[in-house]
């Protein structure tokens, strides 16, 4: 069998790696090849964001080398493919002649998820492009500042407690539900406590303000981010599902953002002026 998996992030590295080892488990062992055609000039994928500090690099690369090392496994970098040309008889290669009896599409997903706000795109950065930024970009970006993260994920915790690495003056995460609702592990909840990051639930931003320098300054140049000037967030009651565990408490360790108890209060609106 010949199977061809496009991406080589952790997806398409998984399932490489199922496939070739439970054949190799096989007895007697099926014949199987799989190719892995990545876009990028390197294995990883989104899992090259995520932090240093929580998954060091060595024991990243020493996972992807156990896997693209694998006897019945090749990569193939800078390598743009498409199913319909995979399962084509054009798509032979030196490593797996001939077409392809499976292909798994393991592309990953590119295009982010939007708040619908207006003027998003100008003035809210997402996470994905701040998780890939050097180290030195995000902390221009972040120095000094006060950051305001909108979700309360694995991906939002691995920006908040990059952003207060990078020295960032506060950093809040902003959440529609509460803080034991957050789709994380108690490892995670522990992190943001660790690095000071405060926490305010049953929240949504609904505004972005334009950023505009104080009087008598001149505008800095333009950094590798988008900017604001401001937001507006608005306060929503909880679920129905949720009231019976969603804590209305400040939870340990995080102060609730600029003091603002997590208690629900349908429809009001506030400033935060200097985020």
């Amino acid at each position: 069998r010949r199977v061809a998996v496009i991406g080589a992030g952790a997806a398409g590295l998984s399932a490489a790696a199922a496939i070739a080892m439970s054949a190799a488990e096989e007895v007697p062992p099926l014949p199987v090849h799989v190719s892995i055609f990545e876009r990028g000039g390197a294995e990883g994928g989104a899992l090259l964001t995520i932090p240093r500090h929580r998954l060091p690099r060595a024991v990243l690369q020493s996972d992807m080398a156990a896997i693209v090392q694998h006897p019945n496994i090749s990569l193939h970098l800078n390598s743009s493919a498409s199913p319909a040309s995979l399962l084509a008889s054009s798509a032979a290669s030196a490593a797996s002649p001939g077409p392809f009896d499976l292909v798994v599409v393991a592309a990953g997903l590119h295009s982010p998820a939007r708040l619908g706000i207006d003027r998003e795109q100008e003035r809210c950065a997402h996470a994905l492009a701040f998780l890939s930024a050097s180290p030195e970009q995000q902390e221009d970006a972040c120095r000094g500042e006060h950051v305001v993260v909108v979700g309360a994920g694995p991906v939002a915790v691995d920006c908040a407690c990059v952003a207060k690495r990078r020295g960032a003056a506060s950093v809040t995460v902003l959440y529609r539900r509460g803080w034991g609702d957050m789709p994380v592990q108690q490892l995670e909840r522990r992190h943001l406590q660790e690095h000071g990051v405060d926490f305010v639930g049953h929240s949504i931003l609904v505004a972005a303000h334009e950023h505009t320098p104080p009087a008598g300054t001149a505008a800095a140049p333009p950094g590798p981010f988008p900017r604001c000037g401001g937001i507006r967030v608005q306060r929503v009651a909880p679920l129905d599902h949720q009231s019976a565990h969603t804590p209305n408490a400040t939870p340990p360790g995080a102060s609730g953002g600029r003091g603002a108890p997590l208690r629900p209060l349908r429809g009001s609106e506030h400033e935060w002026s200097d985020v």
